[in-house]
């Protein structure tokens, strides 16, 4: 995702003759990637539950925690390509490792591994007897709060930042 704003390249003047704003070429590239990624996760998370015999409240948990990660890192990427484009460089393998590339890739990490610990601890807790299935349900519905709250900035930041990037 985040080289495709890069890839318009020597091309990018085009889009300032088109009769719309560059906002909107960003949230289309962010809209794509969201619905394409959207469509794979949720499609293999789905199917890894039900081949594991998972309940059906914790497929629920794990459809809305995928449809949150690719919200995030699709705002991420898209709002960093606009805010470090490359614009001279067509290889998509040498956009991503600039400094904008390397930086989505510590960012996605870091908050992938962040939700994942997060919704992990009430869970394993819960599987191995540690603690209650209330005191999992309320650490879930916790986790669930800090993954909105995680996606809201890995999406929100990174698409102002890149917006008023393409705006200047």
């Amino acid at each position: 995702v985040f080289p495709l704003f890069s890839l318009e390249g020597r091309r990018f003047w085009i889009l300032g003759l088109v009769p719309i704003k560059r906002q909107h070429v960003l949230w289309s590239k962010l809209w794509f990637a969201f619905v394409a990624s959207l469509v794979i996760t949720e499609i293999l998370m789905v199917t890894s539950d039900v081949i594991l015999g998972e309940p059906a409240w914790l497929l629920l948990v794990h459809v809305f925690t995928v449809a949150m990660i690719s919200l995030g890192l699709s705002g991420l990427s898209a709002g960093l390509s606009a805010l470090y484009p490359n614009l001279r460089e067509s290889s998509p393998a040498k956009i991503v490792s600039g400094f904008g590339g390397t930086l989505n890739l510590i960012l996605s990490m870091l908050y992938v591994s962040v939700v994942v610990v997060v919704e992990a601890i009430p869970l394993h807790l819960w599987r191995v007897g540690r603690i209650s299935t209330a005191a999992m349900a309320w650490g879930v519905c916790g986790a669930l709060g800090v993954l909105l709250v995680l996606t809201a900035a890995a999406f929100g930041l990174p698409m102002w930042l890149g917006s008023k990037a393409l705006a200047k």
